[in-house]
């Protein structure tokens, strides 16, 4: 899944957030612009961060949980 933010904390900016969980913890990866360049793109915006998620996935990491 992903997270949208319009505007709740800074005014005239959206974020766009999907969550990753990586050799042992979880991540945030987000696209943070304002509104009036990001509203008409958010779902590319979510295509891209999904796709780019799923790549660090796959990204080897240790047991002790360094990279």
């Amino acid at each position: 899944g992903w997270f949208l933010n319009r505007e709740e904390s800074i005014a005239e900016c959206i974020t766009v957030s999907v969550r990753v969980s990586w050799n042992g913890a979880l991540y945030f990866v987000t696209v943070a612009a304002v509104k009036n360049r990001i509203e008409k793109r958010i779902d590319a915006c979510v295509k891209h961060l999904l796709g780019a998620c799923e790549a660090i996935r796959h990204i080897p990491g240790d047991a002790k949980g360094t990279a």
